[in-house]
């Protein structure tokens, strides 16, 4: 996990070629206007699913995986948002995965 601010994302082209891409897009839009929904920049590979949700309380928040893309979060409005973050060695019991498909672990 990364925790940084836009200004220094070309530190982080080397991690992926697509995300000097991403970095582009989320430098050069009006989130304010952009309608919720997934926005493909490059087909299935590059993508945004813009989302209006309530955020969570770090008691009813539970931990993700990704092992199969880089998720790229950025707060639009509203209060400085936390992310919790964990050794996936140490969540080594009680993967499970929601009906949507992604991985998440239990508490």
């Amino acid at each position: 996990m990364i925790f940084d601010s836009l200004k220094n994302s070309a530190l982080y082209y080397p991690v992926s070629p697509r995300l000097e891409k991403a970095f582009g897009f989320i430098a050069s839009t009006d989130w304010e206007t952009m309608e919720p929904g997934i926005h493909e920049l490059d087909g299935k590979d590059i993508y945004v699913n813009v989302m209006e949700p309530e955020l969570k309380k770090p008691a009813d928040a539970k931990l993700e995986i990704h092992d199969a893309y880089i998720d790229i979060q950025v707060l639009i409005r509203g209060e400085q948002e936390t992310f919790g973050w964990s050794e996936r060695a140490d969540q080594a019991a009680g993967r499970i995965r929601c009906r949507e498909g992604y991985p998440f672990l239990r508490r």
